[in-house]
């Protein structure tokens, strides 16, 4: 039998980017650097971290590699971390372990506004109960018709008279009934006969049926308003082309490439960000400063805008589109990249696959997101103001997974055969980009103890599994992309030129990246989405109370007195002269009776106006109450839900053409060559507005500090760093939209690039395969993911099947209004109570005078 690979006295550089919750750097955390570390124990080896600073690598013009698949090519790793997307161009480039998980693109925006739509004024009833109800009044009308006939006649035959006398001009039973329909009294029900008055009691017991089902089922519509929601890539590159949202992404990244192939409406709209992070606080910073700027949407995995996104908070400050196709740009294979030479590639491959194969993975991704919330917890907990900047001197990364990993060991029959596979090789390079929660650091230093994350827990897993050591090096976050002269920089470029022997951070997988390395099994499949920020109203907005109309609302209601106006100036003039009861004019003043109609005053001498005036006021009426109830479901449903959401690409494109967001992408990435040579016009819109940032941590400080400078931005990037980092700061500060197909760009395949020459690829592949089977992958990421979270959350997501968060944010639940709420409304009160006490002073004061003054005269 074959012995157990055993890597003892070898080393394996790991070339890291920071992508939670792939790599979580800050703390040496992340499903990857979980995976890594299960590894290392299995195969006996240390590690060694390469920082490739936010730098993924892309294929360049000229053929080379840049960032972290650039070191793989000049042996400076021998595999990469961080969630790597494992794509076409790479595959055919480096070795790639068996992915372990798929992500989705997708992207990141502010909470949506709310959008007004006057087909609900019609939804409550459906298309029967409004002709049943217009039947009705049709049988009143036919009922009058033959009571005036009959009347007649019988007036006729008795004495003579081809008229109604007034009393039966007073009881127009169609009048009556549409009054009563509009809420209006009538007074003179007694006047009628028994017949008309037992219609009527009919009728008003229907309409108070009908004026309570509607006003319910309107309020409750209302309550819940329609959003003006980015839930799709499409209305995410119509946002763009408009110039309203500015798309963020990671730098040197996969990313960037999709959306220029796929998606050119997002790529034209794209900026770089260094890592996800910095692009979620760019995007928290505009909304906190600038909620009417330009806004920006983050285009990332989807797991990884999920990151970021849980917390502590009840209040959501960016908003992913929910998981669906429509939503996600590309589905992405989340793998490690490989020096082509490595020699330990199938072993490795072998065990990722035992991890993933009995859940370690999909446990690590919960224990993630757990951490992540834990953390947030504990930052409330000790400062009750919000923190911006992301600390990196807390480690609460849990190292207990012997239990985990002895079961596994145990298990399974396949692993036999791993057990007898003991070689010994010196130690392996690995270039690390830091993103979370792939990979992260801790105060900046690439020793084992403080770089956590998911690609560090995975090549920790190998190096323990195989014995041999690891030698990681900073590619700072340079994942590398194809240059003009066909090479790649940073960590792909490395990998290329096999300067290293792995990279790690959460590469991307993709078919460029794959010619110049090789990629152990995919151990995640993330998503690309965005972030954004979340609307926050630090001040009382007067303008609220006019916000449930528009302005040509208000200017035709306007209008409609200033036409009152003029009538009354016309009857005044031509009517009241050739007239007898021009005593009766001032009790039919036209402005007045239409303003205290307006205020939903009854006017009782309205009977006695002419029929003219009573099919005016009628028809002004029924304005009134449509109206007033309008106005007031609307305001109250405003004041009641005042989050906004961009949850579809769509809808980030559209907020980006509109010039309203910036997104931001990170350089170096795949997601810039993925934006720019797209053909989405969504992609399109959102890449023309593009700003490449950094890093990920970039994006997240311009979205959080967004409003000082007067525009709003959009992270771009995988969707569990971006989850990773709203863990941190909060769902009230950063807002991620829910894992659907519109709110991803594509998916995330995440794996662990090699050199070609990696001796070791097929034991590495090997073994990534069963911890992304075993659910150790998961298990980290879900503990890179809730690491903030205090332990009555914890809890409660146990109880919940360890579900993400995100899940609860489609769930809306009932509440009771309080004071914050209704404020504005109390503090409009307040103010016309002064103003009419100012008024009553000023003419008690002016009647004080005039007695004085009359006293005076007597005298």
């Amino acid at each position: 039998m074959a012995t157990l690979l055993n890597l003892q006295n070898q080393t394996l550089r790991i070339g890291l980017n920071n992508d939670p919750p792939y790599t979580i750097m800050d703390r040496f955390g992340g499903i990857e650097l979980t995976i890594i570390k299960m590894m290392s124990v299995y195969f006996n080896f240390t590690i060694k971290l390469v920082d490739c600073h936010g730098e993924y690598g892309a294929k360049l013009s000229n053929g080379t590699w840049t960032g972290l698949l650039r070191k793989l090519i000049d042996n400076e790793i021998d595999f990469g971390i961080g969630g790597i997307m494992m794509t076409y161009e790479r595959y055919n480039h480096f070795k790639f372990l068996y992915p372990y998980t798929v992500d989705r693109l997708t992207f990141a925006t502010i909470f949506p506004e709310n959008q007004i739509n006057f087909d609900l004024l019609i939804r409550p009833f459906s298309k029967e109960i409004w002709l049943c109800l217009w039947l009705s009044l049709s049988l009143f009308l036919i009922f009058q018709e033959f009571k005036i006939y009959f009347n007649n006649s019988l007036l006729m035959k008795n004495t003579g008279k081809k008229s109604l006398n007034h009393h039966h001009h007073r009881a127009n039973i169609f009048y009556i009934a549409i009054r009563l329909l509009l809420k209006q009294p009538y007074q003179q029900l007694r006047w009628m006969k028994k017949l008309e008055k037992f219609c009527l009691i009919i009728w008003c017991m229907a309409i108070i049926v009908l004026h309570i089902l509607y006003g319910t089922f309107l309020f409750s519509t209302l309550t819940i308003p329609t959003k003006m929601v980015i839930d799709t890539v499409d209305k995410l590159a119509e946002e763009c082309g408009q110039n309203k949202i500015i798309i963020l992404t990671q730098l040197n990244s996969a990313n960037g490439k999709i959306l220029l192939e796929s998606y050119r409406r997002l790529y034209d709209y794209t900026e770089n960000s260094d890592d996800d992070e910095l692009a979620l606080n760019l995007l928290i910073r505009q909304m906190n400063y600038s909620p009417k700027a330009k806004q920006y949407a983050v285009i990332s995995y989807r797991k990884t805008l999920q990151y970021y996104q849980n917390g502590g908070d009840e209040k959501q400050l960016y908003y992913i589109p929910p998981n669906h196709s429509g939503s996600s740009i590309s589905m992405t294979w989340i793998s490690f990249p490989f020096r082509n030479d490595f020699k330990y590639l199938q072993s490795f491959n072998k065990l990722l696959s035992l991890y993933k194969s009995s859940g370690l993975i999909k446990h690590w991704f919960e224990r993630e997101k757990m951490k992540a919330n834990k953390f947030r917890s504990l930052m409330i907990n000790t400062n009750k103001k919000q923190q911006y900047n992301v600390p990196r001197h807390y480690d609460y990364h849990d190292h207990k997974d012997d239990s985990v990993y002895a079961i596994i060991r145990t298990s399974s029959t396949n692993l036999q055969m791993l057990f007898q596979m003991y070689l010994t090789f010196n130690t392996i390079s690995i270039l690390m980009c830091i993103d979370l929660p792939y990979t992260s650091i801790m105060i900046q230093s690439l020793n084992n103890d403080r770089l956590f994350g998911i690609d560090t827990s995975v090549i920790r897993t190998i190096a323990e599994y195989f014995n041999f050591t690891i030698k990681f090096i900073d590619c700072n976050n340079i994942y590398g992309y194809r240059l003009s002269n066909g090479s790649f920089n940073g960590m792909i470029g490395l990998l290329e030129t096999e300067q290293i022997d792995l990279g790690i951070g959460g590469v991307m997988m993709n078919y460029e990246r794959n010619l110049v390395t090789n990629h152990l099994y995919t151990h995640l499949i993330d998503y690309v989405t965005f972030m954004t920020s979340t609307a926050k109203q630090s001040s009382i907005n007067y303008y609220s109370l006019l916000k449930p109309f528009t302005n040509q609302v208000w200017m035709m209601i306007l209008a409609i007195f200033f036409l009152f106006y003029m009538m009354k100036q016309i009857r005044s003039n031509l009517i009241v002269k050739y007239q007898r009861y021009f005593n009766d004019y001032h009790n039919n003043n036209i402005i007045w009776i239409s303003l205290g109609l307006f205020f939903r005053q009854p006017y009782h001498p309205l009977r006695s106006t002419h029929l003219s005036f009573k099919i005016m006021m009628s028809f002004w009426i029924l304005s009134v109450l449509i109206l007033s109830t309008m106005y007031g479901v609307f305001l109250s449903s405003d004041l009641a839900i005042a989050n906004h959401y961009i949850h579809t690409i769509q809808h980030l494109a559209d907020e980006c053409h509109s010039q309203n967001i910036i997104p931001l992408i990170q350089a170096n990435t795949s997601a810039i060559k993925t934006f720019s040579m797209s053909k989405r016009k969504d992609f399109q819109m959102i890449w023309q507005k593009t700003q490449q940032i950094s890093d990920t941590e970039e994006g997240i400080q311009m979205i959080i500090e967004q409003n000082l400078n007067g525009k709003k931005f959009s992270l771009i990037t995988t969707r569990y760093s971006l989850q990773y980092y709203q863990c941190h700061y909060g769902k009230n500060l950063l807002y991620l939209p829910p894992l659907q197909f519109e709110s991803s760009f594509y998916p995330f395949l995440v794996s662990i690039p090699v050199r070609k020459s990696f001796e070791h690829f097929q034991s590495f592949d090997i073994l990534i395969f069963y911890l992304q089977s075993s659910g150790l992958v998961q298990k980290w990421l879900r503990d890179e993911l809730s690491n903030r979270q205090s332990s009555k959350e914890m809890a409660k997501i146990s109880k919940q099947n360890n579900q993400f968060i995100d899940d609860a944010v489609e769930q809306i639940s009932l509440h009771q209004y309080t004071y914050e709420e209704f404020k504005l409304i109390f503090l409009l009160h307040i103010w016309c109570i002064t103003i009419c006490m100012a008024i009553f002073i000023i003419e008690f004061s002016l009647s004080i005078r005039i007695i004085i003054s009359n006293l005076i005269n007597k005298r």
